[in-house]
């Protein structure tokens, strides 16, 4: 009786490699390609908007340094107006922003700013803090006046077209 039975079969060995291996091997290599392009993107984004977040970090340095001291107004907004002229010469070409003062250094501002644009009482702050003196000015800042002007600056900051 054992005599009449078949031998066993055995299956054929499994291999290592799958038959989909190639298939698998470039659509990990696209993945790769893909997350490299992506991680590039993020890095060269990051890297330049770093004045931006320097510009920002610089302001609320001021508004700190304000606050805890005897700076009076008048300094504060020239100090901001400056801050404003070098955050724009690192965005836009020297050429077209060193030379601008007064009404055309307010025009760049608007015309940089965004959607809403620069405020005009922010601009007319700055450029009477630029030309008035101290004691004419103080009397003349509109008691909100610098805190619209420190908002302005970092709406700008961090909003303007480059």
């Amino acid at each position: 009786m054992l005599d009449q039975l078949n031998p066993i079969i055995q299956p054929e060995a499994v291999t290592m490699w799958p038959e989909l291996l190639p298939g698998w091997m470039v659509v990990i290599a696209l993945l790769m390609v893909g997350l490299t392009l992506v991680t590039f993107h993020v890095i060269g984004r990051h890297n330049k908007n770093q004045y931006r977040r320097e510009g920002l970090a610089e302001l609320e340095e001021v508004v700190q340094i304000s606050s805890q001291h005897t700076l009076d107004d008048v300094m504060r907004i020239r100090i901001i107006s400056r801050l404003l002229k070098r955050v724009a010469l690192v965005a836009y070409p020297r050429q077209n922003v060193a030379s601008l003062t007064g009404s055309e250094w307010s025009a760049f501002l608007d015309r940089t700013s965004g959607r809403k644009g620069f405020p005009e009482s922010s601009s007319a702050l700055m450029r009477a803090a630029s030309y008035q003196s101290v004691d004419n000015l103080d009397e003349a800042i509109p008691s909100d006046g610098l805190d619209r002007l420190i908002e302005d600056a970092r709406n700008w900051i961090g909003n303007h077209h480059a």
